[in-house]
């Protein structure tokens, strides 16, 4: 295309020149005209010499030839640029159509088993999540964590529908997240907890989903099995709250009471896992928490949600 429209103003250039030899020509020999043969023959030598300068002038990439032969290159380098770049892309469309994981337990199933974060593609949109999949015992994908308190999950709505703190530490996923990943599948919940004693304890939940943004994140559980107890039986049905939102339906503000967001009913209930990260201490219930595994609001040294699809193999 590029060759196509330079290619005639070149032309163009090349055609002035064979018209100033012409002209050239006309001028000398009709002056030439009428005089006597000596002066004639200087005429014809004075107009051969200026026809040979014209011929021996330099020819650049400004003139016609030079020109249309470094734009053919320049072309050709462009064309093949773009077929690379085509193919290229081509290549990472082609290869994202088919692998593209959309959950950890795709990634274990390729035979990984490193702990890490990993991308994987939900809801049309690539997601980065961190998954568990060391242990042998299938792969679990996590929602959130409360380790060490260097995140503050006091927070507002929109940071719980985004997510927020680092994956590999404290962080919660998100709203959408969740949205996105439980409503296409029945997913399961565990809920990892340690106290400041090593003791260790869980609770599972085979039933756990996510509702969109229209219905406030709505939560769906239920089939607890486990060591800690069910302290969630009563959030079953809860909209989400953050302190700007409060969608409880309780006399309370029950986000700016437990100093968190969570889906709370009721009294507020007896899980407060996004609650204040205050370690080995007894509280009233302001604190990241889970009632039935002291049977009182203890602060929790490790707490650790994550799902997974759930099927036959699962134990």
């Amino acid at each position: 295309m590029y060759l196509q429209f330079f290619q005639p103003k070149l032309q163009f250039h090349f055609q002035i020149d064979i018209m100033l030899k012409y002209i050239l020509l006309i001028l000398l020999s009709s002056s030439a005209l009428g005089l006597p043969s000596s002066q004639c023959s200087a005429k014809v030598d004075l107009l051969e010499q200026r026809i040979a300068e014209l011929e021996r002038r330099p020819i650049s990439c400004e003139t016609y030839a030079c020109g249309i032969e470094g734009l053919s290159q320049e072309v050709q380098v462009s064309q093949e640029l773009q077929e690379s770049q085509e193919l290229q892309v081509s290549q990472e469309s082609q290869e994202s159509q088919e692998l593209r994981p959309t959950s950890c337990q795709d990634y274990f199933l390729l035979g990984l088993e490193t702990d890490g974060i990993y991308k994987i593609f939900v809801g049309g949109e690539w997601v980065k999540v961190y998954c568990n999949l060391s242990g042998g015992n299938n792969a679990w994908l996590v929602i959130q964590r409360r380790q060490d308190g260097e995140v503050d999950f006091y927070r507002n709505w929109s940071a719980y529908k985004n997510g927020f703190g680092n994956k590999s530490a404290d962080f919660w996923l998100g709203l959408h997240n969740l949205h996105l990943l439980t409503r296409d599948g029945n997913y399961e919940l565990k809920i990892v907890m340690r106290d400041c004693q090593d003791v260790e304890k869980h609770a599972t939940y085979s039933t756990f989903r996510v509702a969109g943004a229209s219905d406030l994140y709505k939560l769906e559980i239920g089939g607890y099995s486990g060591t800690a107890g069910d302290a969630l039986a009563v959030n079953n049905g809860a909209y989400f709250s953050t302190k700007d939102r409060d969608n409880d339906k309780f006399r309370l503000h029950c986000a700016t009471h437990r100093r968190t967001a969570w889906w709370y009913k009721g009294n507020c209930g007896d899980a407060n896992l996004n609650g204040p990260y205050l370690p080995c201490g007894y509280y009233e219930d302001a604190v990241a928490s889970y009632y039935t595994f002291h049977d009182q609001f203890y602060g929790l040294r490790f707490i650790e949600m994550k799902i997974r699809r759930r099927s036959r193999n699962n134990q």
